[in-house]
Parts: structure tokens; sequence; C-alpha cells
């Protein structure tokens, strides 16, 4: 048996929120049984007698409650926190080594790895034995040039073991905090009056082959792209791709921002959350993501704005599809929660993955016959919302969202990487076409 206490940023500072017990914590995390329970205290503050808000709760399938709440698993959230994809397997052999064991890698990986996840969250154990370590200052050019090695030099250094890594995905990543002199430090170890910026680094996933790097420059390309089109994405501001041994992207966060009191961490948390889907990568299917992000706006008060989500959510899917984004798994895909309400996340991890020498595939589909055999019948789609929406209106909006498409191949032919625009699977050179038989246009 084992206690974990779970942290949530709440008005300026970390709070003990949600105590989680793991019956047996050496179990895998899909049959690990535990109770998760919010602290009195926690509850006292924020659960207001108009009853429970998703504002401050840990999880949107967790609202704030006096109740034990007693899983057979995990609860879903924690799979958004703990170190996953090329993070795990960098720490996994280091916390052997460090630790002498390995025999519960899960469930150590999130009493020791997530001093600095994603989003408001973050495990106390963790965070107690980050604050052992001094702060180690670094320079950009240290990190380009050493590419994804970098964090064996960090560690060389005697930088903490777990911090930086709270980005899942399969390619190499960085959480880094940047000082007020421009100096960088791994996110987690500098105290937030010192930080100045807050940056996801991204460095080519497999190999770092040619391939492989031609499908981050394509991604910072359509981050410019998307932008320039109106629609929600990564913020340009700061964001570039730096050309070292290895190209590496550099992404402003949208879930830090400065506010009154300080810096803001905002609630993140994806579809597989949502979804309750627990083992990474597993195939979903749109229309249950759907129906759990309409039961979030509902239960925030947000009927009205279903509309937009849908439009919003058929126009991403119609991007992935023109851009060649086939990684459209569960945690590609999230939302953000904060005293306004509940919104989808802005437009992250958008890349040609067509070209993935690994065959990557959508993980997200709508049900065949409406989608089969890489064809999507649109209309259909529309259809299929209808217990949601207007089919029709559904459909009219998703025509015009497609016509603001049009405008890619002219903004990415002069600079996208010539193996992304020539990809015989990514329709962007012949778009028109491809919208004309899909019938949206």
């Amino acid at each position: 048996m084992a206690d974990l206490v779970v942290q949530a940023f709440v008005d300026g500072h970390w709070q003990d929120a949600l105590n989680i017990h793991f019956d047996d914590p050496g179990r895998h995390p899909v049959n690990s049984p535990c109770s998760c329970r919010y602290l009195a205290s926690f509850l006292a503050q924020y659960l207001t007698e108009s009853g429970p808000s998703l504002q401050h709760a840990v999880s949107a399938n967790l609202p704030l409650s006096w109740d034990v709440v007693r899983l057979s698993h995990w609860p879903a959230f924690l799979f958004d926190i703990v170190p996953s994809g090329a993070a795990r397997r960098f720490l996994l052999p280091r916390l052997a080594l460090v630790s002498g064991q390995a025999t519960q890698p899960a469930f150590e990986l999130l009493a020791r790895c997530t001093l600095a996840p994603i989003g408001q969250l973050r495990i106390r154990e963790a965070a107690t034995i980050g604050e052992e370590w001094a702060p180690i200052a670094f320079r950009r050019d240290q990190v380009i040039d050493q590419g994804p090695d970098f964090l064996d030099h960090a560690y060389a250094q005697g930088a903490l073991l777990g911090s930086a890594t709270g980005a899942g995905g399969d390619a190499p990543k960085l959480l880094l905090t940047q000082g007020t002199q421009g100096e960088l430090y791994l996110d987690g170890t500098l105290a937030d009056d010192l930080a100045a910026r807050h940056w996801l680094v991204k460095f080519p996933r497999n190999q770092g082959r040619a391939a492989d790097q031609d499908v981050l420059r394509s991604e910072y390309r359509y981050y410019l792209a998307v932008d320039s089109l109106g629609l929600e994405t990564i913020s340009v501001d700061g964001l570039m791709l730096e050309e070292g041994r290895q190209p590496s992207l550099w992404l402003p966060r949208f879930d830090r921002r400065p506010g009154a009191a300080g810096l803001e961490r905002v609630a993140v948390e994806s579809i597989y959350s949502l979804t309750g889907t627990l083992v990474p990568g597993s195939y979903l299917g749109h229309l249950d993501a759907i129906e759990a992000l309409v039961r979030v706006w509902r239960a925030s008060g947000q009927d009205a704005a279903i509309p937009g989500l849908l439009d919003e959510y058929l126009l991403r899917d119609l991007l992935n599809q023109v851009v060649g984004n086939t990684d459209n798994h569960g945690r590609n895909a999230a939302i953000l929660r904060d005293g306004e309400g509940v919104r989808l996340a802005p437009i992250y991890d958008l890349a040609p993955m067509a070209m993935d020498e690994q065959g990557v595939t959508r993980a997200t589909r709508w049900p065949a016959p409406v989608e089969q055999g890489g064809t999507i019948n649109w209309r259909e789609v529309c259809q299929l919302l209808a217990a949601w929406d207007d089919p029709e209106r559904l459909w009219l909006a998703l025509r015009q969202n497609a016509e603001r498409l049009r405008a890619l191949p002219d903004l990415l032919q002069p600079v996208l990487p010539t193996s992304a625009w020539e990809h015989p699977t990514i329709p962007l050179r012949w778009l028109d076409g491809y919208l004309q038989k899909a019938d949206l246009r």
C-alpha cells in the first residue's frame, strides 16, 4: 500500500488537493485498485454552495466532492502527468541505476518524476525531492548543440533526475524555464518569480534521420501557416526552429501565462483522460471523444457553446487530413480549464506524420463506413452529430471552414520541405481537387 498527494496550482501557489491510496503500487496501472479523496482543506476553500465546479478539480471526471471514489485502476488523468513515450524510455534505466530496482516503474515514475508536468498538477512527493536541488543554468546554444542528448549532459552536471521530462509523446521533448537574463533551467527547478518564459523544446523522433527532421521542420511551418489563417494554435511569439546537430523546435507553452498575482498554470486535460482511456496509443472513436467533450461543456454550463465546439472539432479533423497529420491519438488533443470555463486547447502536435517511417495511422476515427480506406464522408459525419446539433448547419459551417484552408498551399509551398510537399498521401498540392471530391467546395 502507498499514498500520494496530488497538488494543484491555485490562487498563485501549490495546494494539496487529492489523496490517492494505491492498494498495490507494484501492479500495472490499468489493474491497480486505488481510492481517491479530496482533502478537507481543499474542499473547504473551493467547494461552493452552488455545487461542484470543474475549475479547481484535478480532472473533469473527478469534480470536487466529499465522496471517496473507488477505482479498479489508476484515474485516467494520472496518465497525462506521468512521464511517457520518449521521457519514460529515458528515465527508466536511469531510475534503475539510482534506486537499485525498477519493479514498479509506473508508480516510481509517478512518485519521483512528476514535479513539473504539463498543466496545473504535480505530485507532492516528487516536488519534495526537487526541493533538495539547486537550479543549474544552461545556455540556449548548449541545448541546440547537444540536441536530444542535452538531458544526459544536464544530469551529468548535477541536474535533478525527472525535471524537464513532463511532456509525453514519442518524440524527445524538454520542458525548460527561461530566466530573466536568457539563461535556461530544467522546468520545475527555478522559482516562478525568477522566470521570464516557459518552453517546450521538441526534437526529431525515431532515429532523427532526414525524414524525421523534415517532419519537425514541417511542424514549424504548419504552426505559422495555421496562425496566419486565424486558427488558435501554438503562439508564434518566440516560436523558433533552431538548426543544430539536429533541428529543435522551440514552442512557447500555452499552459503557462502571466497573471495579476504572478505566474498562472492552466489546467490541461487530454481527450484520453476525458474518455477514461488508460492505455497510451489506444484507438478511439470520434463520437466517444465528442460525447465526453459535450458532457464537460454541459457540466460547465456552456451548452450554448456546443455548436462552436463541434465546428472547431470538425475543422481540426479536416485540417489533420489536409496536412497529413495521422497522429491524432487522444493525447494530441486536450481541453483547458480556468476561471472562464472550458475550451479546446490550441492546436498542437500538428505535423505530417504520414511521412513517418514507422507507419503512423489515425488512432481516432469516425465509424465505418463513414471513414473507410482513408476516405471520410464529411456530410455523413455531420449526420452522426445530429444528437448535439443540426447536421445541415454543421455541414454549411464545415464547408465555410474548408474554404479557409484553401490558402494553405500558397502559404506552405515556398517554405515546406520538399519531402512533405511532394509526399503522395498529403493532399496539399491538389487541395482544391481534394476538397471538391469531398464535396467541401
